[in-house]
């Protein structure tokens, strides 16, 4: 794959965007929790999501790059990612939290919930390897939606078969752009699809 092609599939595909990406898509498909709750909660539930796991972390990034303490913001350096694993952490339990206080369906709360242990799991991980986290958020949306197709009986098999192709994309451009071993793309897709499926297929959270 061309150097150009998976700097685009890594942007936009980026991590930060799949909890965005899942809560739009989930509200996209005719399920009850489309159906019940009111298009303003939509919008705000999705700004919530929008504002808190992508536009704040992203600006801390920034932040920490032009402070130096980060040396790119695309997080090569293994040991650097620390700081970011404990923001994204924060800012993701923060969003799981309230949304929590609002009546949604527990369906959503587990979907938030997945994404949080992802980051708690990953965040361990990365003091042995550089886990891919691109992995973990393509894999983590697939791993959600296969268990919403379970749990609903929905025939989703186009989105299903999608977000597997969208899985083979970033991996072949994270290993294009020398980003990661095929054991660190392959750990991520693990983590990422366990965290996402068992969460929840069974509605912890």
């Amino acid at each position: 794959m061309p150097k150009g092609v998976s700097n685009v599939v890594s942007i936009l595909l980026h991590p930060l965007l799949m909890p965005t990406f899942s809560v739009l898509l989930l509200f996209s498909i005719n399920t009850y929790i489309s159906l019940t709750i009111p298009i303003d909660l939509q919008l705000l539930v999705t700004t919530l999501v929008l504002i808190n796991t992508f536009i704040l972390p992203g600006i801390f990034i920034i932040i920490l790059h032009r402070r130096g303490f980060l040396s790119s913001v695309y997080l090569d350096n293994q040991k650097e990612r620390v700081v970011p694993f404990i923001m994204a952490f924060f800012f993701y339990g923060f969003t799981y939290y309230l949304l929590k206080r609002v009546n949604l369906p527990p369906t959503l709360n587990a979907l938030m919930f997945g994404v949080v242990i992802s980051v708690f799991i990953s965040s361990a991980f990365n003091f042995f390897t550089k886990i891919s986290i691109h992995m973990v958020g393509i894999a983590g949306v697939f791993g959600a939606f296969y268990a919403i197709s379970l749990t609903f009986g929905l025939d989703i098999l186009g989105i299903l078969l999608a977000l597997v192709f969208g899985i083979g994309l970033v991996g072949s451009a994270r290993l294009s752009l020398n980003k990661h071993t095929p054991i660190e793309l392959i750990l991520g897709t693990f983590i990422g699809f366990a965290s996402e499926f068992l969460v929840v297929i069974n509605k912890w959270g």
